[in-house]
């Protein structure tokens, strides 16, 4: 199936995000999928492949029991498999040499999961590859692997120690971690790769690479492999009764593939790829992303799964890692914050305290220069925009951003009129201390241009087809393509931010404290003056009376 696009679409990359992937209704060939119903397992979806692969044509399956494939024992293994599994678990391993192939020699490993009130099961060829031979192999390999991981005293270290572990379980070519950056586009932060192969690392890819429910697919379903990217797909046939509805596949392992993915494998010479998903609180960090240029690629089941578990464990560990990378700049900020308190704790003018210690604000953070705006004032140190055009800039901030901590690199694509002051200020923090009102401390970092090298021009080519229509296709070419980038700064660690909140958490409680003093003041004040009332009125009747 190709994604066509008709002329009068708008062109730009949101067209690749609308492919339907989770239901293309066709699997790899190497392997048979069935959907089963009810009790008995009846199947009601299979693919058209089973005549090769098992002997057994597909129009003649359709109807009956999965135990017209399986022995008995096989479907047993199957039903206790079921019964153990959660919607969290995705495909399930259910056993080994479960179904012999039509020449008695082979055998395949099955694999099962439910969608909605559909078991879906599929059979791989487990003889295709050298495997794992022993629960101990599988265990000596993984325990080196974490221990590794483990010890590793960088996130470099740790990012390259995985891409070399994940390379010598499986033999690809090629291993690289690809990490996801501010703007979803990837960057090549480590890679293991056989001789004779141009290197990777370093290289950033558009976002448009990866669509977005592509990166759907990768939080749901850990680990992908097109063990031969020329394969010709093969469809499923569907039961008379069976409702007209496509199949999810996100869990299949046999899912097809996109066009678009298969074509842009092509273009990179790549004949089979594997890759494992990086999740960081729920979000997809990055990707182990596997390729073989040298011919075909069949990792089989257990492989796989000491593949996934091992980017299970790195996406556990990751944060871990990325905070000791962290360490000693947030204790820095610790200590700095601590001192602002310890200032704003004996001063009942909050503007005028933070006003007198902007250099200590400025020490808070690496940043190139810091302002302070509340009520009426605006106190700059360091290389900042003007004191009107940061007053300007923190009424558009009030007005705009609902968070209480704004970050940005390129502060002139968001707010125009910063591109007067890029130069000075092209990142900017801000820290919100009043809700709707422009009261801020802000942050500022200089312009910083850098040249990026991508691996090829980053903007997809439009094609034009035979009859007229238009097509978003894979760019070509993967050759170096460098560009300059100005109007930025350096990026702000999740730290800095995370370390700024909790600042203004401090700086608002001292607010909260200095409001209920000055309202226990008011209080106090207007007693005394009700008893100064009461006394004034006591005194004048007691001077009248004898009058």
């Amino acid at each position: 199936m190709t994604t066509e696009f008709v002329l009068n679409e708008p062109l730009d990359l949101t067209n690749c995000d609308r492919e339907p992937i989770h239901i293309p209704g066709r699997i790899q060939p190497h392997g048979a999928l069935f959907a089963l119903r009810g009790p008995e397992m009846r199947i009601v979806q299979v693919s058209a492949n089973t005549g090769a692969l098992l002997g057994h044509a597909p129009e003649t399956l359709l109807g009956t029991p999965i135990s017209a494939v399986l022995r008995p024992a096989d479907v047993e293994a199957v039903e206790r498999c079921l019964a153990r599994s959660t919607p969290e678990a995705g495909a399930l391993f259910a056993c080994l040499a479960m179904v012999q192939d039509v020449t008695g020699n082979g055998s395949f490993d099955c694999l099962v999961h439910r969608v909605g009130d559909l078991v879906v099961l599929e059979l791989e060829p487990a003889h295709a590859r050298e495997r794992i031979t022993s629960a101990e192999d599988a265990y000596s390999l993984l325990k080196n692997a974490i221990v590794r991981l483990r010890v590793a005293p960088t996130l470099t270290a740790f990012c390259q120690t995985v891409a070399e572990q994940v390379r010598e379980l499986t033999g690809f070519d090629r291993v690289m971690v690809y990490q996801f950056m501010e703007d979803d586009h990837g960057n090549v932060i480590a890679e293991s790769l056989r001789d004779g192969l141009t290197p990777y690392l370093g290289l950033h890819y558009p976002a448009s690479d990866i669509p977005k429910q592509a990166r759907v697919l990768y939080l749901t379903n850990w680990l992908r492999l097109i063990h031969d990217v020329t394969y010709q797909a093969a469809g499923l046939l569907r039961s008379a009764d069976e409702p007209d509805l496509p199949l999810d596949m996100s869990l299949c392992v046999l899912r097809s593939v996109s066009p678009i993915h298969v074509e842009y494998l092509q273009n990179m010479g790549v004949d089979a790829s594997m890759s494992i998903s990086l999740i960081r609180d729920g979000k997809l960090w990055g990707l182990i992303a596997c390729h073989h240029e040298s011919g075909l690629r069949f990792v089989p089941y257990d492989v796989r799964a000491a593949c996934e578990f091992l980017g299970q464990v790195f996406s556990l560990l990751l944060g871990a890692k990325e905070d000791a990378d962290d360490t000693e700049y947030r204790l820095h900020m610790q200590s700095v914050q601590a001192r602002l308190t310890e200032f704003m704790a004996h001063t009942r003018e909050l503007p005028g305290a933070l006003a007198a210690h902007l250099a200590t604000i400025l020490e808070f953070l690496d940043a190139d220069g810091a302002a302070v705006c509340l009520k009426d004032a605006c106190v700059l140190l360091g290389a900042t925009p003007d004191a009107e055009q940061t007053r300007a800039m923190a009424a558009w901030l009030a007005a705009n951003v609902q968070t209480d901590v704004f970050a940005t690199q390129a502060l002139g694509r968001l707010y125009p009129p910063a591109e007067a002051f890029a130069e000075a200020a092209s990142g900017m923090l801000a820290l919100n201390i009043t809700p709707g009102k422009p009261d801020y401390v802000l942050w500022f970092r200089r312009e910083q241009v850098q040249t990026v090298t991508w691996a090829g021009d980053p903007t997809k080519p439009v094609e034009v087809v035979d009859d007229g229509s238009v097509r978003l296709s894979p760019r070509k070419s993967f050759r170096a393509w460098q560009e300059t980038v100005s109007d930025q700064s350096r990026r702000w660690k999740p730290v800095e931010v995370t370390m700024a909140r909790e600042l203004r958490e401090v700086i608002v409680a001292v607010v909260l404290e200095q409001a209920a003093e000055l309202a226990r003041l008011n209080s106090e004040l207007q007693q005394s003056n009700i008893e100064l009332d009461s006394f004034a009125y006591v005194a004048s009747h007691d001077l009248k009376e004898p009058l």
